[in-house]
């Protein structure tokens, strides 16, 4: 098991890009990996379920394809709101 905190903080965009395809390349050969993530376009991106947490609750859940259309999540994410 790998775990991973804030993956992207303080990294050029180019080096978070190369990370984010060694942990892919990692999780293809059926290594488990947590990764915590503020930015939610990496989180959404490299794991195929995600599970976002506020103030210690489960906000929102499930798989990353479902979770990037839902127009409430980016909402609640950026702006706080949870409508």
């Amino acid at each position: 098991m790998l775990l991973i905190d804030e993956l992207s903080l303080g990294l050029a965009p180019v080096i978070v890009g190369q990370l984010m395809d060694v942990v892919t390349e990692l999780s293809r050969t059926g290594m488990t990996i947590v990764v915590v993530e503020q930015s939610l376009n990496v989180a959404l991106h490299l794991a195929p379920r995600a599970v976002f947490m506020e103030k210690g609750e489960v906000r929102f859940e499930g798989a990353s394809a479902e979770l990037l259309a839902r127009d409430d999540l980016a909402r609640a994410v950026f702006l706080g709101g949870t409508s």
